[in-house]
Formats: C-alpha cells, structure tokens, sequence
C-alpha cells in the first residue's frame, strides 16, 4: 500500500510539473533586440578615415568624392558594400555613407582583421560640409569640411 501510494504520488508530481510547463506555441515572443542581434553591425572599429574631393576629368560642375579608411572586423571573411544615403539641405551639404559588410560563404580563420576600405561617387557638389559614415545606424566617423583638393 506505501509503495503504491509513493507511485500515485510521484505520478501527481510529473503530471503537475508537466501540466505547468510551457510549449513552445505558448512561449512569449523573442525580445526584439536578441532577434536583431544578428543584423547588427560586425566593425569592432575603425579609424584613419579621409574624405576629398577632386576633378578627375575637365567636365564642368563634375567631381569625385573620395572616402577611404580602416576597418576592424572579426574575420577576413567580410566584403564592405558601400550605398550613398540621403543629402541633407544645407549648404554645403553634408552626405551619409552607409556600409553594409556581407559576410562570404564559407570557411574562415577566426582572427581580428584590419581591413583597408575606399568609396569614389561622382558628384556635382564641390564641398560637403560633413561626410558621415553609418554601419547599421551607429555613425563610425564623421570628416568635417570636405573640400576640393589639386
């Protein structure tokens, strides 16, 4: 009779236990800030960044930017996709660069990387007032005062 009683007992305990369990359809949504972990920007930083201007041909009204700098990445395994965001109103006008580093397919070794990177973008402006460079919203640099060089 005492074992049977243990046996009904440990058996309540399961189905408690059980019963109180959540399943995965009943679960609370993933916080939105671990769902956007992985979109966030991999640069653990940079630095050495340049931006001019220059007349790369003799077309009036027709100039070259030029921004180069140096990335820190966790891998070599990263390809730098540059896109040329909004102009603001002011004059001169100051630009948003945005990166975008795609990660490769693949293998790679596993070790911090400094990785040189450069954008050119014909324009017609002669000076920006500033250039900002933005990876996954966080400004990484701002150059100040972007003029036309010799």
């Amino acid at each position: 009779m005492y074992k049977q009683s243990l046996q009904l007992l440990g058996f309540l305990f399961t189905l408690l236990l059980v019963s109180c369990a959540k399943t995965v359809t009943e679960s609370q949504p993933i916080p939105e800030n671990v769902v956007k972990q992985k979109d966030l920007c991999p640069i653990i930083s940079s630095d050495k960044w340049h931006a001019w201007l220059d007349k790369y041909n003799q077309k009036e009204g027709s100039f070259r930017l030029n921004v180069s700098g140096e990335l820190t990445l966790p891998n070599p395994a990263y390809h730098i996709e540059w896109t040329a965001g909004p102009i603001d109103r002011m004059y001169p006008p100051g630009l948003r660069l945005l990166l975008k580093p795609k990660k490769r397919d693949g293998m790679s070794i596993q070790v911090i990387t400094d990785v040189p990177t450069s954008y050119q973008m014909d324009t017609p402006i002669s000076r920006y007032r500033y250039v900002s460079i933005y990876c996954e919203g966080v400004e990484l640099a701002k150059i100040e005062n972007v003029v036309l060089t010799d």
